[in-house]
């Protein structure tokens, strides 16, 4: 089957395929693209695992509401049905949309392939192919640009395959490539966000794309000097630029203007060199300078008193480190205390310091459901342990 362009009108034998439909409300339907014509139609490619996707589909169904049969979304999924409809009636965001998806689908997919979801194809009333985006043009403006004929104002998604070097040609000789770097600044749509290790016989390499700058350096922070995110300090002039923002209607903007893609290969030779490359490359081309450094800072620290044994020592057995999602009942059995410290470090916002100069393997059993120390210290107590606050002379990393 051949892959449609922008510009191409859908074939007569796709618009009148059937295909196998459920909606988390009004059930399971065949429908086809012939129904939509006369509408802005918006093909949602998704997932059930893909959190964008849902996160997305509230706004995709606000821009029916606000279009009122101008415009239509017709989501669509390789996944089956079986599995798709018990989780569109469990899932908080979308429990309660309308939401209409073709399930097991295999043709849409080739009519319009991509590499990473959500993807959208926005097809005109006349059933013809006008632009390929990410979530970012998922709204009225963009919309009004289609029923307008004012596509090419729209931020298109290019697929990027990030197996090869970033944005290079296709006729690079990518086996003769010894180093290779790159760092782009802004959203990309077409790259996902995460993280690639290329390696071939000649290089090895790192790929971050679609991320924050305050990810980066966290990441070369826990390659180099194994230091947690959570000792990562970030001069409070520049944080705006540095870290995303809480609130969510100024993320899309924040991502177009502070969003990192970087990547870095060396020859196999230089590999033990590779994140130390990394982080002079960033502080060389960013902007911004971090470091590792000894500083004064506030944590939680672990302590024990001299009878802790009795409670804690483990009696054996099967080496358990469980936290109950449903019930928050935490159970430690035959484990080390870097078991429970590695649970609260997770639970609790700060950093966590144990200096129980515990050596044995121990055996808890705690409820763990509040981020509130005095409720944490009632149940350690069980076990004569407690978590204080204080200040503590730590290995940090900074960013300036």
């Amino acid at each position: 089957m051949k892959a449609l362009t922008i510009g191409e009108s859908i074939p007569a034998e796709i618009r009148s395929a059937k295909f196998r439909s459920v909606s988390n409300i009004s059930g399971e339907s065949i429908v086809k693209l012939d129904q939509y014509a006369g509408q802005v139609l918006i093909i949602d490619f998704w997932g059930t695992w893909c959190s964008s996707c849902i996160a997305a589909m509230p706004k995709l169904h606000q821009l029916e509401e606000y279009f009122q049969g101008k415009v239509a979304v017709l989501a669509t999924t390789p996944e089956s049905g079986e599995k798709v409809t018990p989780f569109m009636n469990k899932n908080s965001i979308i429990k309660n949309l309308n939401v209409n998806t073709i399930v097991g689908d295999t043709i849409l997919s080739k009519l319009f392939p991509h590499k990473t979801v959500p993807h959208y194809v926005w097809i005109d009333e006349t059933g013809i192919v006008r632009a390929f985006t990410s979530v970012e043009a998922i709204e009225i403006e963009g919309a009004k640009r289609i029923i307008e004929g004012r596509a090419d104002d729209i931020i298109m998604k290019v697929d990027v395959d990030r197996s090869k070097p970033l944005f290079t040609a296709p006729t690079l000789p990518e086996r003769l490539l010894a180093q290779y770097s790159i760092l782009l600044k802004g959203n990309h749509p077409g790259l996902p966000s995460g993280v690639l290790y290329p390696e071939d016989e000649k290089s090895i390499g790192i790929v971050i794309t679609n991320s924050s700058l305050r990810y980066l350096y966290e990441l070369a922070a826990k390659k180099l000097y194994n230091i947690s995110p959570k000792l990562v300090f970030i001069d409070t002039k520049i944080s705006r630029a540095v870290e995303s923002p809480m609130d969510k209607e100024k993320l899309p903007q924040w991502k177009e203007e502070n969003y990192y893609s970087i990547e870095l290969r060396v020859p196999k030779h230089l590999q033990d060199s590779l994140y130390h490359r990394f982080l002079e490359y960033l502080n060389s081309y960013s902007g911004y300078f971090g470091k590792s450094e000894n500083r004064k800072v506030e944590c939680l620290v672990l302590k024990s008193t001299k009878n802790a044994h009795r409670r804690l020592k483990s009696s054996g057995g099967e080496t358990v480190n469980n936290h109950n999602s449903e019930t928050k009942k935490l159970v430690i059995q035959n484990n080390t205390i870097a078991a429970l410290v590695g649970r609260l470090y997770n639970t609790l916002p700060d950093y966590v310091v144990d200096e129980t100069n515990i050596k044995y393997n121990i055996d808890l059993e705690i409820s763990l459901n509040d981020i509130d120390l005095y409720e944490i210290n009632k149940e350690l107590k069980k076990y004569n342990l407690t978590l204080s606050r204080d200040f503590r002379e730590l290995t940090i990393f900074s960013i300036r």
